[in-house]
Formats: structure tokens, C-alpha cells, sequence
């Protein structure tokens, strides 16, 4: 969900403060330019390869028409530049907001270690645990200060989002994921959502709104359509601007205390993918992402780049959704492929479906149903009931919704086996044969195959049988620009560039190898709470 342009008179330039001054030096960012050949994929990413786009700066650009002053200028309006610009201009600060969209960029559902809903509930996060699976998930190979420093500011920084959310009329509740039984991975119950509010439709995650609202009332000015494509940086190497290409023609945004790159990831660029996470490149190349037109094509990357920071070691970890298709995927169910066959242990995490189901012809499977699947499902909470597992407990309102992936041609419903699998179209002799296997399984009590938990198992007997179509899908790609404890981009050395921030997925660092699900929302949630605190450091440095 995202505020619409007519919702309200966005500022594009006209009432922005203009003063004279032209930059004495401009640091460039071009688009990347997509290529069809996967580039050679470096266990260093700062090691710099000269077929890559990104590695040519354009020619800089002096010829404004208009300059505009500000203390801070945040590139980009998605949730991390948002919570930066509220943050800074609650401090007092003179902010600027600069978007390549038309519009502030999608909510979604935040996660954190702590918040006083949680409280209220009684769920406490055990850090030392929480931590340690977070590292492994990692490989060890995130950066642990800036892990721990998350866990430092989460609760604060989730209180202040919930505050914020509810003083606009939107109302914060806690979702239902829980795996804290799971003997395969481990999830805390931390994910929040924001309903409500002005400008919302109805049932619509609205959190980046509620930030806007605030914003408007702070006086933080937006210009839409404006997307940022060089930093302007003086001989010292400090960072005092980007320029920004309008219809208009290029306007330059100075800023005298920080540049925050807050862009996004770089999933909409498909070299930069081959470059940096090339295990999702396929699912950009063929399309299978979660944003229909991105603008996440890795614009604040490149201009980090450029300024003279570097990037966190490669690969990045990706955050894949089994969301293509069907918006289903409980581990408590099996799940075949196109030839008919069972392929791995369905009773692991969301990530590690997704991942199983790349592999797989098309990066497709079915998940298969039958009369009975609800109490299974129920059954298997005990030890499963993360995310894409949580959401079924509404056993009428699982099958409306399967009811109407039916009517779209992604799903089936048969009365027999043989029949559903000449619905779905896949190999029925080996169809058939994997459903038996899995039902003598389920009678011996073990998976002799991939030993899923036989708590997670159920035989199919039971008509009516229901398949649907899954499919793995990229939503971002978490990683980015190293940076310190202050959310400072880095150089080489390890030395802070001037006046250079970096928030979101622009931030890289926090996580590595893979997204640790431990804190489910804990992508978005840090973008809360690093914007939160950026604002904060802003005023008083």
C-alpha cells in the first residue's frame, strides 16, 4: 500500500527554499545497465571488475535549475528514509525527501526484539538465543556490532513507530507467526502490523502513511519524481548534495549536515543481482519479484560506490517468498514438483522452502491438500507456525481463498488423486507414487525420505483434494554498503565519508548468507530503527 500523489499536494519544488551556489565537485550515479551474461561472482565485493556499468561515472552535471538547501536530504521515501526524515525533523532539523517514485514507497509489516505490545503479551525475546541463531543463519559472516546495536535500539525505536502509527489514527497489533517449538529453525513471535489511519484502504499495512502524516506536520518537504542520480561532494571528499533529475530539468539538493541514502536494494537491476546475490538472478530475469516495476535498481549502491564506499562482501543474502502463485506454503503439508515428485523436507522455514523450490522446473511446486489438512495443520503448530505457515488457522476463510486461486487457474480441487493430478498437470504415475510413500510414512512414523517431523505429517484419504501452485519470488535483496555503528558509509580503510549515510537496504552489514528469520520483520524493523536513531545522531553532531 502506498499514499497516492493526489492524496495530498506533495511539494515538488515549487514553496522548496532555493539559494545560489553550484557544487564544486559532483560524485555521479547512472542507472545500471541490465546484462544477459552472469558476471564471475566475488568473495570480495570491493574488488572492483571494469565490465561492470556501475563502475563508469557520468560526466557531472553543473547545470541546475533550481538549488534547494536543506540540513538533511534523504534519497528515497520507502520506510528507513521516512523513519530518518521523521526522526531528524522531530530534532528540529530542516528536512528535504527526495523520491524516484510517485509516491512514499510500500508499508509493510515491522518486526523488533521488543515493544510494549509485546510486553502486554508477555512475549520475551531471549537475546543470547535469538542472537546466536541470527549468527548461524548468517554464517558468521554479519557484522555482530552492528547486530548487537540493533538489538540495543529495537525496543525504543518499535514504541516510537507504534506511537507514531496510533497517534494518526492506525492501530498496531501483533501477527500470529510462532516457531519457537520448531526442532528445524527457530522464530520469535516480534511481527507487528499497522492497520488504519487516514489514507489507508481498509486492512492495508499503513505504516509508512502514519510516518508521512507526521512528517507533513513536521514541515519536511517532498519532491516526487525526482530521482537522485549524482551526490555532490567536495575535493575533501565530504558529501553536500545530490542532484536530481525532474521533468523540469536538474535540480541540486544541498545539504549541510547529511546525505542519507535510503533507496532501496538493487533487485531491480539484473546486472547488479549477477554481481552481488546471484542466486536470485533468475528470478529477476524471469520476472518472478514481488514489485511488478521496480525502482529499487540499486541507485543509492552506485552513488555510495562512487562517493568512495564500499560494499559489504558478496554474496548478499536475499529474502525469497514463496509468493508467486499461491500465497501458500505450511510445512505441516507436502509439496511435489512438476514430474510428480516430492523434493525435500516441507517442514522448514520460509526461506529454505522458497529456496528448495528455485531448484525445481520453472522455480515452481504444488502444495497438496485433502478433506483433512485442517486438523493436521492444527496439530503441527506445535513444532512449526512461522512465516507463510501461521496464516490457516481460519479454516473457512484458507479454502474461500483457495477458492479464488481456483477461478484464476492456480489451483485445483478434485474429488481423487488421479484426478487432481490431471488438473495440475503433472507425471500421475510418479504423483501417485509419492502420495502413497508419504502416507506409508505417515503410518510407520518416520520420513524414511527427508525425516520430516512426523508431527508435520498426515496421510491423504480424505477427499476433497486440493493442489496449489507455488512459486518462489524475490522480494529484496538485504545488503549493502558497510557502514559504522552510526550508520556512516565506509571507505576501503574503514574511514567514515563526510556527511554520508546509509539506512535500509542501502545499509549493509546487519545481515549476510542469508535473512535470519529469528526476529520475523526484523528487515523492515531495522529500518525503523536505525532511521530513528540516524535522526537523532543528526542533531546532536
Amino acid at each position: 500500500m502506498s499514499a497516492k500523489v493526489s492524496r495530498r499536494s506533495f511539494l515538488q519544488g515549487a514553496g522548496l527554499a532555493a539559494a545560489a551556489g553550484a557544487a564544486s565537485a559532483v560524485i555521479g550515479c547512472a542507472p545500471g545497465t541490465n546484462s544477459d551474461a552472469a558476471s564471475e561472482q566475488k568473495t570480495d565485493a570491493s574488488v572492483s571488475s571494469p565490465d561492470r556499468s556501475w563502475e563508469v561515472k557520468p560526466e557531472a552535471i553543473t547545470d541546475f535549475e533550481d538549488t534547494v538547501d536543506a540540513e538533511v536530504v534523504v534519497i528515497g521515501a520507502g520506510l528507513s528514509g521516512m523513519a530518518t526524515a521523521c526522526s531528524a525533523a522531530q530534532q528540529g532539523l530542516s528536512v528535504v525527501v527526495v523520491e524516484k517514485a510517485a509516491s512514499i514507497g510500500p508499508s509493510r509489516t515491522f518486526g523488533g526484539v521488543s515493544s510494549r505490545i509485546m510486553d502486554e503479551a508477555g512475549i520475551k525475546v531471549d537475546r543470547s538465543t535469538a542472537q546466536a541463531h541470527w549468527h548461524n543463519i548468517c554464517a558468521s559472516r554479519d557484522d555482530e556490532d552492528l547486530v548487537n546495536r540493533f538489538f540495543d535500539i529495537s525496543g525504543e525505536a518499535m514504541n516510537w513507530m507504534i506511537d507514531i502509527c496510533e497517534k494518526h489514527g492506525g492501530t498496531v497489533a501483533q501477527l500470529p507467526f510462532n516457531a519457537e517449538n520448531s526442532k528445524l529453525y527457530f522464530e520469535y513471535r516480534t511481527q507487528h502490523i499497522c492497520t488504519g489511519g487516514e489514507g489507508a484502504e481498509e486492512g492495508a499495512s499503513s505504516s509508512n502513511i502514519m510516518l508521512y502524516d507526521e512528517c507533513q506536520e513536521l514541515g519536511v518537504r517532498f519532491a516526487f519524481e525526482s530521482p537522485a542520480v549524482q551526490l555532490i561532494q567536495e575535493s575533501d571528499k565530504t558529501v553536500t548534495g545530490c542532484v536530481c533529475e525532474t521533468s523540469d530539468g536538474f535540480v541540486a539538493y544541498r545539504a549541510s549536515k547529511a546525505v542519507v541514502l535510503a533507496a532501496g536494494d538493487i533487485g531491480g537491476d539484473l546486472e547488479m543481482v549477477q554481481e552481488y546475490c546471484p542466486i536470485v538472478a533468475p528470478l529477476v530475469e524471469h520476472g518472478m519479484t514481488i514489485y511488478e516495476s521496480p525502482v529499487n535498481t540499486g541507485d543509492g549502491h552506485k552513488m555510495g560506490l562512487w562517493a568512495g564506499g564500499v560494499m559489504q562482501d558478496a554474496p548478499l543474502p536475499p529474502m525469497i517468498h514463496p509468493e508467486i502463485y499461491c500465497k501458500c506454503s505450511p510445512g505441516s503439508s507436502m509439496a511435489v514438483n512438476k514430474e510428480g515428485r516430492r523434493f525435500f523436507n516441507e517442514g522448514t522455514w520460509m526461506q529454505g522452502r522458497s529456496l528448495h523450490i528455485m531448484k525445481q522446473s520453472d522455480f515452481e511446486a504444488y502444495w497438496i491438500f485433502d478433506g483433512n489438512w485442517h486438523e493436521g495443520y492444527l496439530k503441527g503448530l506445535e513444532v512449526g507456525g512461522g512465516i507463510w505457515w501461521s496464516g490457516f488457522n481460519d479454516e473457512a476463510v484458507a479454502i474461500e481463498e483457495w477458492e479464488g486461486y481456483i477461478d484464476k487457474g492456480l489451483a485445483w480441487k478434485a474429488d481423487t488423486l488421479e484426478e487432481l493430478a490431471d488438473k495440475m498437470g503433472v507425471d500421475k504415475e510418479n504423483f501417485l507414487d509419492s502420495v502413497k510413500r508419504y502416507n506409508s510414512f505417515v503410518e510407520e512414523g518416520e520420513d524414511l525420505d527427508y525425516h520430516k517431523d512426523p508431527v508435520l505429517m498426515s496421510a491423504y484419504s480424505q477427499p476433497p483434494f486440493y493442489g496449489l501452485k507455488v512459486g518462489a519470488s524475490l522480494l529484496v535483496v538485504v545488503g549493502g554498503l558497510k557502514v559504522d555503528l552510526d550508520s556512516r558509509v565506509l571507505t576501503a580503510e574503514g574511514v567514515a565519508i563526510p556527511n554520508l549515510f546509509a539506512v535500509g537496504n542501502c545499509q549493509g552489514g546487519l545481515f549476510a548468507n542469508d535473512y535470519p528469520l529469528v526476529i520475523p520483520g526484523c528487515s523492515v524493523g531495522r529500518c525503523i530503527a536505525f532511521g530513528y536513531e540516524l535522526g537523532k545522531y543528526l542533531a546532536s553532531a
